[in-house]
């Protein structure tokens, strides 16, 4: 595994290792005959030397942070935490 992580660089494929965690989250209802409505949330944690964490209030958010992060990578640039 190791060796193929050198190849790779040494050729320029740059990757990138996640656990991604999600759960639903509920908000408290706003009367007795409302139900509570789930929202879900997501946490992204960068596996590596320096293990970073950032969480998501919406898929959205995630997504677009993936694809920023992935621009980056392309480009050459490593992203800065936000």
């Amino acid at each position: 595994m190791d060796k193929e992580r050198d190849r790779l660089k040494r050729v320029g494929v740059v990757d990138r290792s996640f656990l991604l965690r999600c759960w639903q989250e509920s908000d408290p209802a706003v009367g007795e005959e409302s139900s509570p409505r789930l929202h879900w949330r997501f946490t992204l944690t960068g596996l590596g030397e320096q293990p970073t964490s950032r969480g998501f209030a919406a898929l959205d958010e995630l997504v677009g942070f993936l694809g920023e992060l992935l621009a980056g990578l392309e480009a050459g640039n490593e992203p800065e935490d936000k």
